[in-house]
Parts: structure tokens; C-alpha cells; sequence
């Protein structure tokens, strides 16, 4: 037997009823706060390695630059 259209209508009102009321729960609401946390959180966290990544490139190239330069006054100094 096939539910009929005003039954499976029915059943969504209700369960959308149901989001409705859930949204207002203080404990759906700190879920969601909780799950945003930690979401901004992966967020920072993935930021500050890309920084560090970069901070690392930059100290890595200034010593090139450094060698190069101690290379160069040695060799005027000669």
C-alpha cells in the first residue's frame, strides 16, 4: 500500500515542525555553537601552518641571500 500524497505531506510538515522546535533547543543550539568552534578552529589552525610554511620559505631564502653575500665580500676582500 502506497502512502498517499496528504500522508507523506503530513509527515514532512511534521518533521520540519520538528527542526523547527529542535533549532530553539539550548542544547541543539550549543551543539552548533560547539561544532562551529571547532570548525573555526581546524580553520586557524590550518592558517597558521600555512604561515609557518611560509615564515620558514622566507628564513630559508634570506640565508641563501646572506651565503651570497658573505660569498661576495670574500671574494672583493681578496
Amino acid at each position: 500500500m502506497e502512502p498517499t500524497s496528504s500522508s507523506s505531506s503530513a509527515s514532512f510538515n511534521d518533521f520540519m515542525l520538528s527542526l523547527k522546535e529542535a533549532k530553539n533547543d539550548p542544547i541543539y543550539r550549543l551543539r552548533e555553537a560547539n561544532r562551529k568552534l571547532r570548525e573555526a578552529t581546524l580553520k586557524m589552525k590550518i592558517a597558521n601552518s600555512r604561515v609557518q610554511y611560509s615564515l620558514l620559505d622566507l628564513k630559508f631564502e634570506l640565508l641563501q641571500i646572506q651565503q651570497r653575500l658573505h660569498e661576495l665580500d670574500s671574494k672583493t676582500e681578496k
